[in-house]
């Protein structure tokens, strides 16, 4: 058996595509399609000073981005992945 390689945005796409999935089934109408993404930050020259993971939804005609990692707020540890879905789809409401 081959192992497959997946990078770590692709894993929590795959953990955030199955919270969708359960949580807005009855979302028919108008169902929010969610994006995990790398965010480069470049400085003023271009040169590449870090990077973020960042969860975009699209739903009812909004766009919103958020940045979910890191989060230098969080003193307790991180939010559970499923309120952060949560907090960036009411958003759009």
């Amino acid at each position: 058996m081959e192992l497959k390689y997946i990078d770590i945005i692709e894993a929590i796409q795959y953990s955030v595509n199955k919270i969708v999935k359960k949580k807005y089934a009855e979302d028919t109408d108008t169902p929010p399609i969610f994006t995990v993404s790398l965010l480069d930050r470049t400085n003023k020259d271009g040169d590449l000073i870090t990077h973020e993971i960042a969860l975009t939804v699209s739903h009812m005609g909004y766009i919103h981005t958020r940045v979910i990692f890191p989060q230098i707020k969080y003193e307790y540890g991180y939010e559970p992945l499923e309120r952060e879905i949560e907090w960036i789809y009411n958003s759009t409401m």
